[in-house]
């Protein structure tokens, strides 16, 4: 801001000319003025010459009449010393305080960044915010101000009105203004294509409903936005998150999401202001002017070298995996991954094996990525038992306190290790809440031991889950509880004995699986649970109780295990 004061003096001379003698009295009385600070230059060459000449001669009577005069500062963000802005601000607001009634006025425009906001909250000042403001009206009445301009200038549209009345009609021009969106750059381009002349021979008229679906000229005009800020470090990686982000993010959220600094982020895009609304504070959304921006950015024929390949999908799974590490899961960031996480693996798996970019070969690129997710929690308690209980549940969803109850832990020991899997495991609210998997891949990554090595969930845990729920129940059973858990003690047994056929169906098709009952050697057998607590396993439905009596009976040595059962 070295020359803002002198820049300021010089059109307070121009456009108030009896300021012109006390700015040149002050510049004479101060040789070394131009060395002062921001406040002193301010104070000689802008606010002492304004009172002096607002309260004498003709001026005064003017001002009276009109009202106070304005100075307009645009882009006050965009000057890089905070500390001369903060000095301006606070010399401004002190010169206000002291002279109330001078005939002045402030007109600044504004991102409200930390350092700017933080001299602001005063009295004296009144505050807009625009991000709530609609341009839709601003555009409608643009476009109104060109049309009826036009129509004077043009005696083709002239005439067609006199025979055919208003032009556009109200009907057209509304979906003229919805198609614009809010970019006055387009409204501009479009109103130019509507009305310039051109060699086919048609009229304004026959030319107006071709707009609706057009966006004429827009590529060049992003190419030549966009080349501004294509050398600023994470151009890429910034415009890319806009173009295939599920919702707009504000400057904080896109700065976490990519793990750079926030004015990294603001510095792309002050540049851009044009094709894109940059809100006052970093808490809010980032948008584009117009969804075109979109369609173009996506369409390599079209943007070049600024295109976004598709694969930056999986950059952005990546990068919403590494969100869970933060000690804060409500940023924007981390909502972001928790919300849309999956849709970007979606996203990636749709593609041809020539369009997944860097990442050629999918499987083992996403199996890395799910074990850097998973290996965040494998050293918890019961990792293991934890995760195969969610994957090979009887078919549905497993709430957290079921997954609790089941494997005898407390309910905070199972939240523990879900934190960190949220990437891939999503849970609304940690309690009563399903635990669901966010996407089929990662089913199928740890259903596949040669994919998932040593998180591969073996399908002989469902012995497991047979006997704890059978446990679970008669537990349940046992105890003196009130009726109203009988329902809940039918559902446990109905799923004790699903697990259990689901158990032997895997033995009839891979025998060897047996030898991995050795690993569940704390679990009761089957059979003992049933002879101990026999009185109250007759109360179990007959076709279970057939089941269960039935496939166990035929169990007399591990052989059996490997041939088929009847299940009823």
């Amino acid at each position: 801001m070295t020359r803002f004061a002198t820049t300021l003096a010089f059109q307070l001379a121009a456009a108030i000319p009896e300021a012109a003698p006390f700015i040149e009295k002050a510049i004479n009385t101060n040789p070394g003025l131009s060395q002062s600070n921001l406040a002193a230059q301010l104070r000689h060459l802008v606010y002492e010459p304004f009172k002096a000449a607002a309260w004498s001669g003709p001026l005064r009577w003017t001002t009276h009449l009109r009202g106070p005069f304005l100075i307009v500062i645009d882009g006050l963000d965009e000057c890089e010393d905070h500390k001369d802005v903060q000095a301006f601000i606070a010399d401004m607001l002190d010169f206000f305080k002291k002279n109330p009634l001078v005939p002045l006025r402030f007109f600044i425009t504004s991102r409200v960044e930390e350092h700017i906001q933080s001299c602001l909250e005063k009295d004296q000042v009144r505050l807009e915010n625009l991000v709530n403001h609609c341009s839709r009206d601003d555009i409608d009445t643009f476009m109104s101000a060109c049309f009826e301009a036009e129509i004077e200038r043009n005696p083709v549209i002239k005439a067609y009105t006199r025979n055919h009345g208003d032009w556009p009609a109200k009907e057209d021009k509304d979906q003229l203004v919805d198609h614009i969106g809010g970019s006055f750059i387009f409204a501009s381009a479009l109103f130019k294509y509507i009305v310039d002349p051109t060699d086919d021979q048609s009229t304004p008229m026959d030319r107006l409903p071709h707009t609706l679906n057009m966006n004429p000229g827009l590529d060049i005009l992003y190419a030549k936005t966009l080349s501004r800020s294509k050398s600023f470090p994470h151009f890429s990686d910034i415009i890319s998150t806009l173009a295939l982000a599920f919702e707009p993010l504000p400057i904080k959220g896109i700065a976490e999401l990519l793990g750079i600094e926030t004015f990294e982020v603001v510095r792309v895009l002050l540049n851009l202001q044009a094709i894109i609304h940059i809100p006052g504070t970093d808490d809010l959304p980032v948008t584009m002017c117009h969804t075109s921006l979109r369609d173009f950015l996506t369409t390599e024929n079209r943007s070049g070298c600024f295109f976004t390949p598709p694969s930056y999908h999986f950059y952005l799974l990546y990068r919403c995996s590494t969100l869970h590490d933060s000690q804060r899961p409500d940023t924007a960031a981390a909502l972001y991954s928790i919300r849309h996480g999956a849709k970007h693996v979606e996203q990636y798996i749709q593609l041809p094996a020539a369009a997944q970019g860097p990442f050629p070969r999918f499987p083992q690129t996403l199996d890395t990525l799910y074990t850097h997710i998973f290996a965040k929690s494998e050293n918890h308690f019961r990792f293991s038992d934890i995760i195969s209980s969610i994957l090979l549940r009887e078919p549905g969803l497993i709430p957290i306190a079921e997954i609790s109850a089941l494997l005898g832990m407390e309910t905070f020991e199972v939240v523990r290790v879900l934190v960190n899997l949220r990437p891939v495991v999503y849970v609304q609210e940690y309690g009563h809440s399903p635990v669901i998997v966010c996407h089929r891949s990662v089913r199928e990554f740890l259903t596949t031991e040669s994919r998932s090595g040593r998180f591969f969930v073996s399908p002989s845990f469902h012995f497991r889950l047979s006997g704890n729920y059978f446990s679970l129940n008669l537990e349940r059973l046992l105890s003196p509880t009130p009726s109203s858990l009988n329902a809940i003690s039918s559902q446990w047994c109905n799923r004790s004995h699903w697990h259990w056929r689901e158990f032997l169906k895997v033995i009839s098709q891979n025998p060897t699986i047996y030898n991995e009952l050795d690993q569940l050697a704390d679990l009761p057998p089957p059979n003992l649970v049933i002879l101990v607590h026999l009185p109250v396993y007759s109360t179990f439905p007959r076709g279970i109780r057939r089941s269960w009596l039935h496939t166990l009976g035929e169990l007399q040595n591990p052989a059996d295990l490997a041939r088929p059962h009847q299940v009823y």
